[in-house]
């Protein structure tokens, strides 16, 4: 019997110490709003968040930086992106490398990018010419009450908008 409790004493505490391993990510952002984003994403298969541990300044704004890898269902590929929320919650914004290219290929890029951008309005695109890379940025707008449906949303639609342009794309790749 003693060494039933005992087991099941050392399995509560495993259980309970692995329980906040998984919320260790969010005690390190310092906005509610990241917190209840990387809480949430903990509960998707296949992610995986990162609070950055410095804020970036864009537009006047503030906003603290989750870096996310995404292996899922949602997806056929691995997608390495960014979310980063202000500190209120109101303004969400989603950026990603989404694929890097032949700088001989700029042209045939721009072309391309110009012709996808004509035809949406949620994710835009946009060429680093430094790095030669297509870029994908997506911006929300949030209340407190609607911050975390808006911005799991937005999460699925930058996924699959991304990899739409990824497989649109694909013969520039490098």
């Amino acid at each position: 019997m003693k060494k039933t409790k005992t087991l099941l004493t050392m399995a509560l505490t495993l259980v309970l110490l692995l329980g906040i391993g998984a919320s260790a990510f969010a005690a390190d952002a310092r906005y509610a709003a990241t917190q209840k984003y990387v809480e949430a994403m903990a509960e998707l298969d296949g992610a995986a968040c990162e609070v950055k541990p410095d804020t970036t300044q864009l537009g006047g704004s503030t906003y603290e930086v989750v870096k996310v890898d995404y292996e899922g269902e949602l997806s056929n590929y691995k997608s390495h992106f960014n979310v980063c929320f202000t500190e209120d919650g109101q303004a969400i914004l989603f950026s990603m490398v989404i694929l890097t290219f032949d700088e001989a290929k700029l042209a045939d890029v721009l072309a391309d990018i110009n012709e996808i951008n004509a035809s949406t309005t949620s994710v835009k695109l946009y060429v680093d010419t430094d790095r030669n890379a297509v870029m994908g940025e997506f911006y929300l707008l949030a209340t407190e009450d609607s911050l975390l449906d808006i911005s799991l949303y937005g999460t699925g639609v930058f996924i699959g908008f991304t990899d739409q342009v990824f497989e649109a794309l694909a013969d520039y790749a490098v």
